[in-house]
This record gives structure tokens, C-alpha cells and sequence, in this order.
């Protein structure tokens, strides 16, 4: 299921992921798909995007969206077209 959050943020809820390293394949397939540059009325576009992976599958929606908020500002800050995995305690 994907949603959009607002502006440019939209989440993804995958069901039956058994991982964080299943939800990173699935991350990577939708960087590969990004990377391919579009051509819109003339200009060619190349899109990219930070991903944030939170797994939790125990604990209220609010916890998982929070982690996965703070997984995408680590994805962020590493540069564009980045997969972030959270991690409760960042180095």
C-alpha cells in the first residue's frame, strides 16, 4: 500500500516482509527504477529519492512511521538516492 505523507513524502507499507534486508531488495528495486532519467515535453529528468526502512512489526503505527521518519533524515543527510535502515541508535 503507498500513501502519500505530504509534499514530497509518501510511505509504503509492505506486508509479509520477513527483514529489513527483504525491505532493503525491495528499496533497491524502486532506486533502480528511479535512476532511469524520464523525458518530459523536452527536458530530461532524473529522478531520485532518499528511502527510509523501518521494520517493526510489534508497537503502534505512530512508533514505526516516528522510526521511519528518523531513518529518512539519516538517508537524507548521506546524499541523494540513498536506502536508510532504522537504527535506534545511530553512529
Amino acid at each position: 500500500m503507498a500513501a502519500r505523507i505530504g509534499g514530497d513524502e509518501f510511505a509504503v507499507l509492505l506486508e509479509d516482509v520477513a527483514d529489513a534486508d527483504e525491505a532493503v531488495g525491495v528499496a533497491e528495486r524502486f532506486q533502480a527504477q528511479l535512476s532511469v532519467p524520464l523525458d518530459v515535453d523536452g527536458y530530461r529528468l532524473c529522478p531520485s529519492a532518499s528511502i527510509s526502512i523501518a521494520a517493526d512489526s510489534q508497537g503502534p503505527p505512530e512508533k514505526l512511521m516516528r522510526a521511519a521518519d528518523a531513518a529518512m533524515f539519516q538517508a537524507k543527510r548521506s546524499g541523494k538516492g540513498r536506502s536508510v535502515v532504522f537504527d535506534p541508535e545511530p553512529r
